[in-house]
């Protein structure tokens, strides 16, 4: 067996998937198994907080929607979680109803109204228990060279 393939398995002979379970119900195993990320996504900041990047980034959009379509997350050997979020420029343009009807993108995240509403939403993300990792930035990205900063 070729070296690469060898490391798809791990001692037992089972295939080494990536995918990242839990049980359903940590009281009663026979409820079954739930995904839970990616195992090769997850990392551990500086302070040995291990990050758990899938189950995050779900809590993410889902507190951020419909402002947000998805996100990268990032921290490794770091101190704290960063996120470059993708915003979803239909429902931010229509936050942002005071820019003109031509605004582009890095206007329409760049509006106060689009960045108080992501301080806000930022800011009861990481009020939340600690068991949902708090993500100390989150950026804007846009199809311009300019860099939007959503939380600084």
């Amino acid at each position: 067996m070729p070296e690469q393939t060898k490391k798809s398995y791990d001692e037992e002979g089972y295939y080494l998937l990536g995918d990242a379970l839990k049980f359903k119900d940590d009281q009663n195993p026979q409820r079954g198994l739930v995904f839970d990320g990616r195992v090769a996504e997850d990392f551990k900041l500086v302070t040995g907080t291990w990050v758990s990047v899938g189950p995050l980034r779900m809590k993410f959009t889902a507190h951020f929607e419909p402002y947000v379509t998805d996100l990268v997350v990032a921290g490794h050997d770091r101190d704290d979680v960063a996120a470059l979020v993708v915003p979803n420029y239909v429902e931010c343009r229509a936050l942002a109803s005071d820019l003109r009807n031509d605004a582009g993108y890095a206007e329409i995240v760049a509006s106060p109204r689009v960045r108080e509403e992501f301080v806000r939403r930022l800011a009861v993300f990481n009020a939340r228990p600690a068991a949902v990792r708090s993500v100390s930035s989150a950026s804007c990205c846009s199809t311009s060279r300019r860099r939007s900063t959503a939380a600084n």
